[in-house]
């Protein structure tokens, strides 16, 4: 819920990093604490992204994958 059609982009940037974008999203991506509203911002793995009412965990792929557990 809350997340618009069109609300994100997980980009690489100039230097081949990956970068979240929000898209003018009518409820916004925040990061982490919810506090400050993110229009774009370089991803290092491990970070919760809120869209909307919606958490997504972004992982470096060149990690292993740990066993799931609860967000809080």
């Amino acid at each position: 819920p809350y997340v618009s059609p069109v609300h994100l982009r997980i980009e690489l940037d100039d230097e081949g990093e990956p970068t979240v974008v929000d898209l003018d999203s009518t409820n916004g991506t925040f990061l982490e604490d919810r506090r400050s509203r993110l229009t774009r911002r370089r991803l290092d793995g491990g970070e919760v992204l809120w869209i909307g009412e919606s958490r997504v965990r972004v992982r470096n792929p060149a990690e292993s994958i740990a066993p799931a557990r609860r967000l809080n």
